[in-house]
């Protein structure tokens, strides 16, 4: 009987594939989007757990809501999930949904570009792009707006005052319309919701006034720090152990007399005198910080918290520190004549458009610009010296010897021609490092826009001891060195701008203005006119000590003939004998040839076109060549030989080498 067959079916066999069989389209790669292990899966899993995890947490705790509300609402797709995002994009975006919550349909940019209740804003993002996009350029809007006006350039043909030139100034301060227009502002402090629009303080003008004198308001409001506040008003805390003491930072100039009571060091002086409105009392903080009311500002009213606001905006539009802002407001405010109820004014931004403009080119210093617009400042507040003193540093530093008499402006006259007016004037030379004549020159130019008028036939009053003529010479030597220019093309600069120019000249060596009338020009074109000046002579490649020279008329010497000095005559007199019996005429050639017995051969000739590689047409001997090893007197024998070969009688032939070197010829010569 045969054996069962043994034969064997594989696909009867069990296997985990045949009892578990696998649905593949409901399978998914592993690198795929849906992958329950991809990116997607973890995410949404983080998502969820963050969820789970809020809703233990306690009221404290600052939801994801809150912190990414646009996280739900997402897409995660195969371009996004691989899609890299910067940083600073993401929190662009955290920051402003909030504000555009508030803002409503009203975009962004919109919404923020005209509001003006804390520092940092209004926000203008086209002008801001503008801006940036000429930073990348390595230009400013004042240049673009120079360059494409058709008045340009403007220093020539005495075309300083252009309405074109004055708009470029304007923009080049860089400020947006917004800024401008809350700047220029002067009627919204009289206004019943002025705390409401200014500092977003609500209720009736008292109330609110109120409210935002508590410096802890104040300042959540404005955005600013404690120390940012003090450097505001312009004081400190003092060192006594009292919480509630305050002091002025401001220092005075050693270089004045005595203080009187409206010049005395003081907050409503320097560094806060726009926001007190250049008057006492003071803007000040009362009372404890640890009190229930807090610390309150003092001395303040409507107009101060405008003054206030305006002036927090433009630091931090500017970048400087709070004095060095007051500083080149008064500066330009005193120019416009302002002295009280101060306020801006479009020459005021025009004179922050210029001052930006030399700070970016040539380093200008607000404390130096303002020296510009008129006198030095003699104050300062903080722990450097006024502007004064350090001009005229190295005599305070020397102020302990004996024989170092202190430099006081006490506007008292002085002679430039005694001694006591030597040693003020050697003082001032030392100041400015320039020479005497320089000093006495720019002194009487100063003194002739400054003085008083006087009476016909009157004696003509002497020079004041005064800070305003010490601050003109600054100017004048300010200028040119600001603009980094040589003493040499200094004076060239100088002439081309100054020179029979009294309306320019009286600017820099008078009393600077800044003016809106429509012919004279005032001291931000004398300045621009200077720097388009300077500059265009380094793109054309010229030298303005040069140019200066070039374009100097030629003064009528005969309409200027001034008698010569007497001994210069005889100078003259006898130096022109001596020549004219030194030069070696025709006429004298031929008499010495006669007194030796030696004639031409022919008259085709004559001596002096015989001696041509010797004697010039005017009878003046050239420069002998000599070779080497060779004497002077052997080189002009041998030359006088070629000259003269075959150009002599035949009776008087001789031998050339012989006669000049016999003793009686040697005798004669």
């Amino acid at each position: 009987m045969s054996p069962p067959s043994t034969s064997f079916d594989n696909s009867s066999t069990p296997t985990y594939a045949s009892l578990f069989p696998e649905n593949l389209a409901h399978t998914t790669s592993s690198n795929a989007l849906d992958a329950s292990d991809g990116p997607l899966a973890y995410l949404s899993d983080l998502y969820q757990r963050a969820i789970k995890l809020e809703i233990m947490a306690d009221s404290k705790a600052i939801m994801l809501a809150v912190r990414r509300p646009s996280l739900g609402d997402l897409l995660l797709d195969e371009a996004s999930i691989h899609q890299t995002v910067s940083a600073l994009k993401l929190v662009v975006e955290i920051l402003a949904h909030p504000a555009q919550m508030l803002a409503g349909n009203t975009p962004l940019p919109e919404a923020i570009a005209p509001s003006g209740s804390h520092a940092t804003l209004p926000f203008h993002l086209a002008f801001q792009q503008v801006r940036a996009v000429l930073e990348q350029k390595n230009t400013t809007l004042f240049d673009v707006h120079k360059l494409a006006s058709y008045e340009y350039p403007n220093f020539c043909y005495q075309n300083f005052r252009q309405q074109e030139l004055r708009a470029a100034m304007l923009s080049g301060s860089g400020l947006d319309p917004a800024l401008q227009t809350l700047l220029l502002d002067n009627e919204t402090a009289a206004k019943a919701d002025f705390f409401k629009t200014a500092y977003g303080i609500a209720g009736s003008a008292t109330e609110a006034l109120v409210a935002i004198s508590n410096v802890a308001l104040f300042r959540h409001q404005t955005g600013l720090s404690e120390q940012d506040l003090y450097d505001l008003l312009a004081i400190k805390k003092t060192d006594d152990g009292k919480k509630t003491g305050f002091s002025t930072t401001v220092k005075r100039s050693e270089h004045l007399p005595a203080a009187t009571q409206t010049d005395a060091a003081a907050s409503h002086v320097y560094g806060a005198s726009f926001i007190n409105n250049a008057s006492s009392p003071a803007i000040a903080i009362k009372g404890s910080a640890d009190s229930a009311s807090g610390q309150q500002l003092t001395n303040v009213s409507a107009s101060h918290f405008d003054r206030l606001r305006k002036l927090i905006h433009l630091q931090h539009f500017l970048g400087l520190p709070f004095a060095d802002v007051d500083t080149l407001v008064m500066s330009a405010l005193r120019a416009e004549g302002q002295s009280n109820d101060v306020h801006f004014t479009a020459n005021t931004l025009r004179a922050i458009g210029v001052f930006r403009y030399l700070h970016r080119e040539f380093k200008v210093t607000a404390r130096q610009f303002a020296a510009l617009l008129g006198s030095l400042p003699v104050y300062s507040a903080d722990q450097s010296a006024p502007t004064l003193d350090a001009i005229l540093g190295a005599q305070a530093a020397n102020s302990n010897d004996s024989s170092q008499t202190r430099l006081i402006f006490d506007d008292a006259e002085f002679n430039l021609n005694n001694e006591a007016g030597q040693a003020t004037l050697a003082q001032m030379c030392y100041a400015l490092n320039i020479d005497e004549q320089t000093a006495r020159y720019f002194i009487a130019t100063a003194w002739r826009f400054q003085q008083p008028a006087t009476a016909k036939g009157a004696t003509e009053k002497l020079p004041k001891r005064s800070l305003a003529l010490f601050s003109a010479l600054y100017r004048q030597v300010y200028l040119p060195r600001l603009l980094r220019l040589s003493p040499q093309a200094g004076a060239g600069l100088m002439s081309l701008l100054l020179n029979g120019n009294n309306d320019l000249l009286r600017q820099l060596a008078g009393t600077p203005t800044l003016l809106e009338d429509a012919d004279q020009p005032d001291i931000l074109d004398v300045i621009m006119a200077a720097v388009n000046l300077t500059q265009w002579a380094r793109q054309q490649n010229i030298g303005l000590d040069l140019l200066a020279s070039l374009l100097t008329a030629t003064p009528d010497i005969e309409a200027q003939v001034l008698p010569a000095p007497a001994d210069w005559l005889e100078l003259i007199t006898e130096s022109a004998d001596r020549l004219g019996k030194s030069s070696l005429t025709e006429a004298r050639l031929a008499s010495l040839a006669a007194a030796q017995q030696v004639a031409l051969k022919d008259d085709k000739n004559t001596w002096l076109q015989l001696f041509n590689p010797l004697i010039d047409t005017d009878g003046w001997v050239k420069t002998v060549p000599v070779l080497q090893g060779q004497d002077r007197l052997a080189a002009i024998n041998a030359q006088v030989s070629i000259c003269l070969t075959g150009a002599l009688a035949q009776r008087d032939s001789l031998d050339v080498d012989a006669y000049l070197n016999s003793p009686r010829r040697s005798m004669e010569r």
